[in-house]
């Protein structure tokens, strides 16, 4: 009877260590997967901004432009606008293309609902909730 306990007892230690080792990997993962998510919210985030700049500079320029005297004929006038024009069209469908906002947004809530189940999770370690008893018990 002594040695049944003793062994159920090893096996609880064994079962607890690997739950905690558990813990480790799962809290280890979602750090990672946080910082991933936070890293492309990041990076789609500038991205976004800088087209939409370069979108309404180059929008904001069109009309100085075509005020502005430039040579004697209009033909330098329309030409640099065109250009500038065709600059606003390929930023904007590169924008709608890889949508960037879309791809911030979601990455960003990826982010946000990972760090609140880290936070979840971490509670349940801290307080000993009854779920790593159930695990402990029910692994053997």
């Amino acid at each position: 009877m002594y040695k049944n306990y003793d062994i159920n007892y090893r096996m609880r230690q064994i079962i607890v260590v690997s739950v905690s080792d558990s813990t480790d990997y799962k809290e280890a993962r979602l750090v990672e997967q946080i910082q991933w998510h936070s890293r492309k919210a990041r990076h789609n985030k500038l991205r976004f901004r800088q087209f939409q700049i370069i979108t309404l500079v180059a929008s904001a320029i069109i009309p100085i432009i075509n005020v502005v005297p430039i040579g004697h004929d209009d033909v330098p006038t329309r030409t640099i606008s065109s250009i500038i024009g065709g600059i606003i069209v390929v930023v904007t469908e590169l924008t709608q293309l890889e949508k960037y906002q879309e791809n911030w947004i979601l990455y960003r809530t990826s982010s946000e609902l990972l760090k609140k189940e880290k936070v979840i999770s971490l509670r349940i370690v801290l307080e000993n909730i009854p779920i790593l008893v159930m695990l402990t018990r029910t692994s053997y």
